[in-house]
């Protein structure tokens, strides 16, 4: 006699067919809903890349407000003294850099700095623009833990601050995502070379040192999300001769862009930068989703030297 009970228990269960039928399902839908959850945490990141550059285009402007126009250093590896001309020392001086950068410590590695500059990012020429006051640290650790709210609009969230291979060995690396557009950045001076436009020339415009003198803000670059094969500071000066000709070229970051294959190995020629887009800001303060290509014209930059005048650069 069959026991109802017994009977009962088996049709409660699962079989092993249909276990890995619904394992079949959930690693089918799995498949399904991850890029889809990937592109929208991607898109997220690249509205808070964009965020970032709008609020560092705005406090630039503030910045030129209360300095007569001028804008603020241009954050290469040297901290830039404008007026007064005196070495910046933190609590004691203001520092003209639009970010300070430089620490004794590399925030990532934990090794040295590779640089005697004592800074952290409240040093910076726009952090009071920024809503944030000087905090005096003794270099070290502390400089690399300060005011991370602060670091964040300096940072792209979907930047890789590990991957600086275009920085020379010895040099001070730079771990944060954005770039000044080097012709509007300060000091005004541009080496064309020999035989070159003077120093001051800018593509149809003059450049004095300040934000005013700039024509056609609404096309000039003023920020770039730069790509992390190509980041060695914090000036950026793309060039189509550079993208032609030269084996290092600043280009802006392809991050965002679904498209974007990286950047590869350490020679940035055309056939290896590849086209894609990236976050910007220009100099009216508006932001865009840019053409990495776009971004090295001298429509945009700024560049004195022509694209149709640079050798190769006819069909660029």
């Amino acid at each position: 006699m069959t026991c109802l009970r017994c009977t009962k228990s088996r049709q409660k269960g699962f079989t092993l067919v249909e276990l890995l039928v619904v394992i079949g399902i959930i690693a089918v839908l799995i498949g399904i809903l991850l890029p889809a959850l990937n592109k929208a945490r991607e898109s997220a990141r690249k509205v808070q890349c964009m965020s970032n550059l709008r609020q560092l285009a705005t406090a630039t402007i503030g910045y030129t407000i209360d300095n007569k126009g001028f804008m603020p250093g241009r954050g290469g590896n040297n901290n830039v003294s404008l007026v007064p001309q005196a070495p910046f020392v933190q609590g004691q001086s203001k520092s003209w850099d639009w970010i300070s950068w430089r620490r004794l410590i590399d925030p990532v590695t934990g090794g040295s700095g590779n640089t005697t500059s004592d800074e952290n990012i409240t040093d910076s020429g726009l952090a009071k623009y920024l809503g944030v006051k000087e905090i005096v640290t003794n270099g070290g650790a502390a400089a690399n833990n300060v005011a991370n709210s602060l670091q964040s609009v300096y940072r792209c969230p979907s930047d890789n601050l590990a991957a600086r291979p275009n920085v020379k060995v010895g040099d001070p690396v730079y771990r944060y995502s954005y770039s000044l557009n080097d012709f509007v950045g300060n000091p005004n001076k541009i080496s064309y070379g020999a035989g070159g436009p003077p120093a001051e020339a800018r593509f149809g415009w003059t450049w004095t040192g300040k934000l005013s003198s700039v024509k056609r803000p609404s096309q000039v670059l003023f920020y770039v999300c730069e790509d992390e094969n190509t980041l060695d500071d914090g000036s950026y000066r793309g060039t189509v001769d550079n993208w032609l000709n030269q084996p290092s070229c600043n280009v802006i970051a392809g991050r965002h862009d679904k498209k974007h294959t990286a950047t590869k190995g350490g020679t940035y020629s055309e056939g290896r930068i590849q086209e894609c887009y990236g976050n910007v800001s220009f100099c009216d303060g508006h932001t865009e989703y840019f053409s990495r290509k776009d971004a090295v014209r001298a429509k945009y930059t700024g560049n004195a030297i022509l694209d149709k005048d640079v050798p190769g650069g006819a069909a660029f």
